[in-house]
């Protein structure tokens, strides 16, 4: 059976302020009153209902709006475990997509700037519309950070993106 957001509700408070979902009935070893959820190995609140677990970010847009969001919902803030309704954005993959974090192999610490050995200098590139896009190569980083912000903003990036 669907999860569905009058059931939600009578199993939890949620309170958009600070994201958290607070228990109305006992369930097993959790009490009225309790806060609901653990942090899963991704980061992510999960909360189990009715014996199966849902994200909290999808839970969250249940009980705000009557339904899951039809493809993904976005943490903003990048902050997986941030589910203050503020932080989440209902979004489709490509969105999301654009408003990821920064890569740990990142030498430029900038998304999207690579360091190209065999040239000897910085490139910009980064997918869009699915498909990898480049945008020229440069002699300083300061270079190559100012094309890939433009460039970003152009394609719709999300002001958070590799940040």
């Amino acid at each position: 059976m669907e999860l569905t957001q009058e059931r939600l509700k009578e199993l939890f408070e949620y309170h958009p302020s600070t994201g958290l979902f607070v228990r109305l009935k006992t369930a097993g070893n959790a009490k009225v009153g309790d806060i609901a959820g653990c942090v899963s190995s991704h980061g992510y609140i999960s909360i189990k209902v009715d014996g199966t677990n849902h994200y909290g970010h999808r839970l969250a847009f249940l009980y705000m709006t009557g339904r899951f969001p039809s493809e993904q919902a976005d943490h903003i803030n990048h902050d997986t475990s941030d589910n203050r309704w503020a932080n989440l954005r209902a979004v489709t993959v490509s969105e999301n997509q654009h408003n990821r974090t920064l890569n740990i192999n990142s030498k430029s610490g900038v998304s999207g700037v690579m360091w190209h050995k065999y040239n000897k200098k910085w490139v910009v590139k980064f997918r869009v519309d699915g498909k990898q896009k480049h945008f020229g190569y440069f002699d300083t980083v300061s270079e190559a950070v100012s094309v890939v912000n433009e460039a970003r903003k152009l394609h719709g990036y999300h002001a958070n993106h590799g940040l």
